[in-house]
C-alpha cells in the first residue's frame, strides 16, 4: 500500500512536469536556459544526511538534507565539486535533480503538536510539559537531540563555559546565551521541578540514558522555539533554511471539522507538504520563509528573525547581497517615502515606535484577529440561529454581522491609507491590507450565501446583504484581487499557488458580475 501510495505520488509529480512543459511554452523558454546549464553539471552532490532514519517521512521528493561545513559546501571527491549555498543554519535542504514549480517535496507529520494551553501565547514550558506527559515522550525526547541546537552542541558549549574556554560568537549567541535567558524566567520554577519530576517518574532520559537535567529541559524549550512551526514539530521541514524570497513553501490541509485535536483519527490529517513555488536547479537550496503572515515590514521581519532564532539579516540592501532574494524586487517593496527605512541591530533596545510601518502592522493585526473572530462565529452559527427567537442569538448574530460589515469598510480604508502613509503602493504591507480586504468581502458574500439556503425570513434579510450590496462588494473584491495580483507577481514569481489563488478570484467576480451586472461590470 505504501509502495502504491509512492508511486502514484511520484507520477502526480511527473504529470505536473509534463504539463507546465506542454502549457507555458514561454516561461519554458527561460526555464530551458536554466535547465540546459543544469544538466551541463554532473558534478556529485555533497552527502545526503538524515538524522532520523526511525522516523521515515509520508513521502520524500528530489530533495536532500545536508551537512554543513561552512556557508559554502563542496564535495571533496576528485571531479569537480559542486557548490552548496545555504542560507544560514548548519544544515539544509537541496534539490538533488533539476525541479519544475510544484513539484511535491516532503509530506510528513509532526511529532509533537501544541497543548491547547500554549496556544495563542508566547513559547514557554508549559509546551515542555506537554511533551514528557505525552505518550510518545521518551521518543520524542531523543528524536529532539538532533535538532538545532542538538544536545551534542549544547553539552559541547557549556563544557566549554564550565572551563572557562572561549566560544565562538555563533555558539554564544545562539545557545549560551539564549538557554541562559530562559532560564531567568522565576515564574516558571514550579513547572520546570514538575517536569524533572513527571520525566524522573516516567523514566525519560537522555539518548546516553542519563536522566533530564534542567539544561535539558531548557534546551528543549530553545529547540522548540527555533523549529517549531505553527502546527507542530516536525524534524525534516526544520532542515529547511530561511530566504526572505523561497522557492518552497509549507502547508497543512485543515482538519475535518468534526474531530477534535485529542481524537486519534484525526492524525492522519495532521500531515504537512512542502511544495517548489518556482523553478529549482539541481544542487540549489531549498529554502522557505519562516515568518507567518510573510508579509511584514523589514524592521519587523528583523526583529522577529532575531528574537525568534537568533540571526540577523541586517540593515538594508547590502545585507542581502550574496543571497538568492532578487535584491531590487525585495527593496523596492520596502521602500517608506522613497528610502530603505533603518531598523535596529540585536543589541539596541528601541523598538522603533513612531515608524509607519509599526502603526500598520498593529492595525493590520487588530483587524485580522477580529476577522478571524468573526469566521469563527459564523462558523458555529445555522441557518435555524438566524430564525430564531432567542433574544441572546440574535443579538449576537446582529452585532456579528454589523461587525463584519464595518470590517470590510476598514479594510478599504485601510488600503488607502497604507499607500498614502507609506508613499509606496507597491510596499509588502499593501498586500497583505488587500488579502486582509478580499477576506473580508468574502466573509460577507459567503455568509449571505448561506443564510440563503435557508427558507428567506424578514430575519434572514436583516442578516444578508441585498443583491445591490453583493454586486457593490463584489466590485471591491475585483479592484482588490487585481491590485493585489499585480504585487504577488512582483515578489512571488507567476508559478506561486496564491497567484493561482488570485486569478480564481479574479474569475469569480468577473463572472457573477456578468451573470448580476454585465453593465456595471464594462462601466467598472
Amino acid at each position: 500500500m505504501e509502495q502504491k501510495r509512492r508511486l502514484l505520488m511520484e507520477n502526480a509529480n511527473l504529470k505536473n512536469s509534463k504539463q507546465q512543459d506542454d502549457n507555458n511554452d514561454q516561461k519554458n523558454e527561460e526555464d530551458a536556459v536554466k535547465h540546459d546549464a543544469s544538466m551541463d553539471n554532473n558534478s556529485p552532490l555533497p552527502p545526503s544526511l538524515d538524522p532520523w532514519p526511525s522516523r521515515p517521512t509520508l513521502y520524500r521528493g528530489p530533495m536532500a538534507a545536508i551537512e554543513l561545513v561552512s556557508s559554502t559546501v563542496t564535495t571533496t571527491t576528485s571531479a569537480k565539486p559542486l557548490s552548496c549555498k545555504i542560507v544560514g543554519g548548519e544544515r539544509g535542504c537541496i534539490a538533488t535533480q533539476d525541479i519544475p514549480a510544484g513539484t511535491l517535496l516532503l509530506i510528513e507529520e509532526p511529532i509533537f503538536t501544541w497543548p491547547i494551553e500554549q496556544i495563542g501565547k508566547p513559547l514557554d514550558l508549559t509546551s515542555v510539559y506537554g511533551i514528557v506527559m505525552n505518550e510518545n515522550a521518551q521518543s520524542i525526547v531523543l528524536d529532539l537531540e538532533s535538532l538545532h541546537p542538538t544536545k551534542v552542541q549544547v553539552d559541547y558549549a557549556f563544557s566549554r563555559t564550565n572551563n572557562n574556554d572561549d566560544d565562538d560568537e555563533i555558539i554564544q549567541i545562539q545557545i549560551i546565551d539564549m538557554i541562559k535567558m530562559l532560564q531567568q524566567d522565576e515564574g516558571e520554577k514550579e513547572l520546570l521541578a514538575n517536569i524533572l519530576s513527571t520525566a524522573t517518574k516516567k523514566k525519560i532520559t537522555n539518548s546516553n540514558q542519563t536522566p533530564l537535567t534542567s539544561t535539558d529541559i531548557y534546551r528543549i524549550l530553545l529547540t522548540l522555539r527555533y523549529n517549531g512551526f505553527t502546527s507542530g514539530i516536525y524534524l525534516n521541514f526544520a532542515m529547511f533554511n530561511h530566504d526572505d524570497s523561497p522557492n518552497c513553501i509549507k502547508y497543512s490541509p485543515p482538519p475535518p471539522p468534526q474531530l477534535s485535536t485529542t481524537n486519534k483519527e484525526e492524525k492522519e490529517f495532521l500531515y504537512s507538504e512542502v511544495r517548489t513555488t518556482q523553478f529549482v536547479k539541481r544542487g540549489a537550496n531549498l529554502t522557505l520563509h519562516y515568518l507567518e503572515p510573510r508579509e511584514v515590514s523589514h524592521c519587523t521581519k528583523r526583529r522577529h528573525l532575531w528574537d525568534q532564532h537568533r540571526f540577523d539579516i541586517g540593515d538594508g540592501k547590502n545585507s542581502r547581497k550574496g543571497s538568492d532574494v532578487d535584491v531590487d524586487a525585495m527593496y523596492d517593496l520596502e521602500l517608506v517615502n522613497g528610502i530603505f527605512p533603518p531598523s535596529s541591530s540585536f543589541n539596541k533596545k528601541d523598538d522603533d515606535v513612531d515608524r509607519p510601518t509599526l502603526q500598520v502592522e498593529n492595525t493590520l493585526s487588530e483587524l485580522e484577529d477580529l476577522r478571524q473572530e468573526l469566521q469563527n462565529r459564523f462558523n458555529v452559527f445555522t441557518p435555524k440561529d438566524y430564525d430564531s427567537n432567542n433574544e441572546e442569538t440574535v443579538k449576537v448574530i446582529s452585532q456579528s454581522w454589523e461587525y463584519a460589515k464595518a470590517l470590510e469598510l476598514s479594510a478599504d480604508e485601510l488600503c488607502h491609507t497604507t499607500i498614502e502613509k507609506l508613499s509606496n503602493p507597491n510596499h509588502i504591507l499593501v498586500a497583505r491590507c488587500l488579502r486582509l480586504h478580499l477576506e473580508a468581502c468574502d466573509l460577507l458574500i459567503q455568509r449571505t450565501k448561506t443564510k440563503m439556503t435557508s427558507t428567506a425570513t424578514a430575519k434572514t434579510s436583516e442578516f444578508s446583504l441585498t443583491e445591490s450590496q453583493q454586486i457593490n462588494v463584489m466590485c471591491k473584491f475585483l479592484s482588490s484581487a487585481q491590485t493585489i495580483l499585480q504585487l504577488q507577481q512582483r515578489y512571488l514569481g507567476n508559478d506561486h499557488p496564491d497567484i493561482a489563488r488570485s486569478h480564481h478570484d479574479i474569475s469569480q467576480s468577473i463572472q457573477y458580475l456578468l451573470s448580476k451586472s454585465p453593465k456595471q461590470y464594462y462601466s467598472f
